[in-house]
């Protein structure tokens, strides 16, 4: 009984998600943060699905698949809420050029200087 729920359940939070993804992409197909909220919804379904009890006994890929959907969800969720709170946030490739200016096998990470309460200095 316990299974039967916990795959009702799961298949109702999947049929959900997808009909917000659907919803979302149809209303505001040019929206970023639409767009970025139904690849949202879609990764968190992908972590449904990998996490469902007896979903280690699918094949290969498709385990591939919604594993790795699911692990790279929080990159998306970061820039979800980036482009609903951020006025000036737009998705270009490179970033902001930091890492391009910085000179070959320069560690900038090892410049980081952290400051404030319980920081060594």
């Amino acid at each position: 009984m316990d299974t039967t729920l916990n795959m009702m359940l799961r298949g109702a939070s999947l049929a959900m998600l997808a009909l917000i993804a659907a919803a979302l992409l149809r209303d505001h197909p040019r929206l970023r943060s639409a767009r970025l909220g139904a690849a949202f919804a879609l990764g968190v379904g992908a972590s449904i699905l990998a996490t469902a009890p007896g979903f280690m006994g699918a094949p290969v890929p498709a385990y591939a698949l919604a594993g790795g959907l699911a692990a790279g969800n929080m990159v998306v969720f970061w820039l979800f809420t980036r482009s609903l709170f951020d006025d000036g946030f737009s998705l270009r490739a490179g970033g902001d050029g930091r890492a391009r200016r910085a000179a070959p096998g320069a560690r900038p990470w090892a410049r980081c200087r952290c400051s404030g309460p319980g920081w060594r200095s």
